[in-house]
């Protein structure tokens, strides 16, 4: 991913709209503390996933109703844009519905489903919680402060915690954790349920006794179903006249609805007419005017002719007029300059005499310098030929590692066998004479067991040697381990011996280079510095302003009688425009014209009137024949409240013989339930023992294969993550820190380790540079090992503060860190200001009041 820009709108101290661009590259943000620098980076990350775990009122301006972020970015060479923004409801903020543009097309989503298209679009596969970041993103591309402190200080199990779920390998421990409350649950169900199978020979009379009395409610039922038919016949009846009548009466409802629609319209058509002859009123007032203003343009064209033909004098004599002015003003400053020359030669020459004098001194130190540089690059040489193996020495060290995980499985896998056949034997060892092998299914002999035993006896000899040879082998390998270490810390120390003489190297070159353009320079201020001498002794200067303020002279007296005329025009066409005469002319000219227009308009409403008059006339017609049909349709439906009535007492019949049937069914169906569930409740003692039994065993095969596992896998995975993670841990902290007595590593819980001329020192002795170097070695370990786990594109790094506590020699000691990432990308939030030489660009973050701005240039 990318980034490309971010608009901001009344987000914290961000009150107008700010664009902030962010070129491919290391760009700095570089301000005060409080400008608004971490402002910047909690929108990116809003825009990206949503508040998560932003705090609303952090994000949103006080005293502001809505606040929004405009993100722009690529990702796989496809440019995205997506917007978020916040709004201010009474005492709480809410996020609201955002939008993205893809391929030109923009697409609107609720707050959930747009970070779980963003998380798609960037490659980022975890599951999608709506008050949770990324995690994913906040350790492998942007890691605050604080949530690097929270790994480092936590305790082991803690810190395991946080890193499974950013590795994306929390699914082992929340697998085990899940099958320990499983097998525990099984315990207590075991304990529970043994004392609950009893009662058979009951529960069967019981059934006996409720089939009989299901045969007897049946014969009951059908004699009721009878009487049912009979009574359901005679309601079809009554129901076929009702149907009838109530569609005359529907009809009856559909010309009411008719007639009161007609009248309706009626009104409505008498209101459009009464309006219609208002408006007609109107346009033939505006055609009086129209008539009025003719007449007024008539008066004032000639005065309009004359005021034309004055502008077109005023525009003939204008460059004449500007000429004179322009002339009048060359004059006064061709003048000054004549007087301020002189001051400026001699000013001048005693610049020039300090600058040589600097120069002098200067040139003498940079000879005595470079001549230390043929022996800086002897010592370049001979520490280049040491330090060739080192690449070599850090792929055989990760071989051996890799190498010892293998083993260290292997024989955690042997010695889990081991105690397994160890428990099996145990277990039949403890069984009676006759019982049951749980492994074969045959009855234990003195021979069978005797047998058991011996086979026992050969495997554990077998696994045990097994064992044996792969302690011998891991302890072979960590000692290879610890000479290829070893080696590999004395030529990285050289290495970085290496790189110091570099880059002293570098700067007398630098230095040398400059000499000969210095001693150029200055000879050329030496002749500069006698010319000007000879010129301010002599007066020789300014002798083209003396020509020219001649020739400006000459000019001014030519154009005196144009400027005049111009001027006797101005005042003449003043007059005009106090009287307003252009703006008389133009209103009426306006009116004049639209006496067309209002006679088409007089025309049409004539017309609407007319067709209202029409429309008026059908509907008075139509009224009284909708009046007579309704009058007629409800003769038809005197009889309706009659067949009403003798349907509600044959329902009533119905009703009561149908409440009677469905108590009878009732009656069977709980009882035919009652005999299911006894049949099930006898069925279910009987299979009872064989479900606890079977439940006793998953609980065994939870508790001794499947937890112990889990266990396993995850060590196996953790211990190759470690490897590859310290390995990044001590190269970026030998980049920060030089000092050859301290070496740093990881522990087994990746808490880090530091050791001072052998000694293990705690990470809080550490002053406070080597602390933070401490934590951004480990910031940027973690971001790397994330992104190969996650098959991420390392294109964008984000630093927050990442020199906080640095020495001078530590902060010139990030340059080489920089040029070590990989990401095409890298964004630097701090207040120190020493970064701008490592960084192509550099943004600076001010606050004015309490507003921030971003003043965006290079270095």
């Amino acid at each position: 991913m990318i980034l490309k820009s971010i608009e901001l709108e009344n987000i914290r101290s961000y009150k107008d709209r700010t664009v902030i661009d962010f070129p491919i590259g290391r760009t700095l943000f570089q301000g005060d503390i409080g400008s608004g620098k971490s402002t910047i980076l909690s929108s990116i990350e809003f825009a990206l996933f949503g508040l998560g775990d932003i705090d609303a009122n952090h994000l949103l301006r006080v005293g502001a109703s809505n606040g929004s972020v405009f993100l722009e970015f690529e990702s796989d060479k496809q440019v995205y844009k997506v917007y978020r923004s916040l709004s201010r409801r009474r005492d709480k903020i809410v996020q609201n519905e955002g939008y993205l543009y893809e391929n030109g097309t923009r697409s609107s989503y609720s707050v959930s489903e747009l970070k779980t298209k963003i998380l798609d679009i960037i490659k980022i596969n975890e599951r999608t919680e709506t008050k949770t970041t990324s995690v994913v993103y906040r350790y492998a591309i942007y890691t605050p402060q604080e949530m690097m402190k929270q790994i480092l200080s936590s305790n082991n199990e803690k810190r395991l915690d946080i890193l499974r779920r950013a590795f994306g390998i929390e699914e082992y421990i929340t697998a085990k954790r899940n099958a320990e409350k499983f097998l525990s649950g099984i315990r207590i169900m075991l304990k529970s349920k043994k004392d609950l199978v009893g009662d058979l020979d009951e529960s069967r009379s019981t059934l006996q006794n409720k089939k009989e009395q299901i045969t007897g409610l049946k014969n009951d039922i059908a004699a009721i179903s009878s009487t049912i038919i009979e009574t359901e016949s005679k309601m079809s009846v009554i129901e076929e006249n009702l149907s009838q009548l109530t569609r005359v009466k529907e009809q009856l409802l559909e010309l009411d609805l008719s007639l009161k629609t007609y009248r309706t319209n009626l009104s409505k058509y008498e209101k459009e007419k009464t309006v219609r002859a208002g408006e007609l009123d109107m346009f033939h007032n505006n055609l009086a005017r129209a008539e009025e203003a003719e007449e007024v343009i008539t008066d004032l064209d000639p005065i309009c002719k004359d005021l034309a033909l004055k502008r077109s004098e005023l525009t003939t004599l204008a460059d004449s007029a500007l000429q004179y002015d322009r002339l009048t003003s060359e004059k006064l400053r061709i003048e000054t300059m004549i007087k301020s020359e002189g001051e400026k030669v001699r000013t001048e020459c005693l610049r020039l005499r300090s600058e040589v004098d600097e120069m002098a001194e200067e040139l003498e130190r940079d000879q005595t310098d470079t001549e230390k540089l043929d022996g800086l690059k002897e010592q370049e040489n001979k520490l280049k030929e040491s330090v060739t193996g080192l690449d070599q020495a850090r792929k055989n060290l990760q071989t051996i590692a890799d190498r010892i995980a293998q083993t260290n499985a292997r024989l955690h896998s042997v010695e889990r066998e081991i105690s397994k056949e160890q428990g099996a034997i145990n277990k039949i060892l403890e069984l009676s004479h006759q019982a049951i092998c749980p492994c074969c299914g045959q009855k234990l002999t003195p021979e069978h067991i005797a047998q058991m035993v011996e086979k026992f006896n050969q495997t554990k000899h077998s696994l045990e040697a097994e064992c044996s040879t792969l302690q011998e082998e891991t302890k072979v390998l960590e000692l290879d381990k610890v000479v290829i270490a070893n080696k590999i810390n004395e030529l990285e120390k050289l290495n970085y011996e290496l790189n110091s003489i570099r880059i002293k190297i570098s700067a007398l070159h630098v230095r040398k280079s400059a000499f000969d353009s210095i001693s150029e320079k200055m000879k050329q201020k030496i002749i500069r510095l006698d010319d000007l001498t000879e010129k301010s002794e002599n007066n020789k200067f300014a002798s083209q302003e003396r020509s020219d303020l001649e020739s400006v002279s000459e000019k001014l007296n030519s154009l005196s009688d144009a400027k005049r005329l111009y001027e006797d025009c101005q005042k003449a066409i003043a007059i005009y425009q106090k009287d307003n005469i252009e703006k008389r002319y133009l209103e009426n000219l306006t009116l004049a014209q639209s006496k067309s227009k209002t006679v088409e308009q007089i025309e049409f409403i004539q017309k609407s009137i007319s067709e209202l008059d029409k429309e008026i006339q059908t509907t008075l017609e139509e009224i009284p024949n909708l009046e007579s049909s309704c009058k007629l349709q409800s003769g038809k439906i005197e009889r309706l409240p009659q067949l009403e009535s003798e349907k509600l007492t044959v329902a009533d019949q119905l009703s009561s013989q149908r409440q009677e049937l469905a108590v009878r069914n009732a009656r069977v169906k709980d009882a035919e339930e009652l005999t299911l569930e006894i049949g099930k409740k006898i069925e279910s003692l009987e299979k009872k023992y064989e479900r606890l039994q079977y439940m006793e065993n998953v609980g065994r095969w939870l508790d001794e294969c499947f937890i112990p596992s889990l266990d396993v896998i995850e060590s196996h995975v953790m211990t190759t993550i470690n490897e590859g993670f310290m390995h990044l841990f001590q190269k970026w902290f030998n980049l920060l820190v030089d000092s050859p007595d301290i070496v740093v590593e990881l522990d087994r819980c990746f808490a880090p380790i530091v050791h001072q001329n052998g000694n293990a020192m705690e990470v809080n002795t550490l002053s406070g540079g080597e602390k933070t170097a401490v934590a951004m070695a480990y910031r940027l370990a973690l971001n790397e090992v994330i992104k190969r786990l996650a098959n991420m594109d390392d294109n964008l790094l984000i630093l927050d503060e990442p020199t906080d506590g640095f020495s001078k020699e530590q902060m010139y000691q990030l340059k080489y860190v920089f040029d070590g990432l990989s990401a095409s990308q890298v964004i630097i939030v701090s207040h120190e200001k020493e970064l701008e030489g490592f960084v192509e660009c550099t943004c600076r973050v001010v606050k004015e009041g309490d507003c921030s701005k971003v003043q965006q240039g290079s270095p």
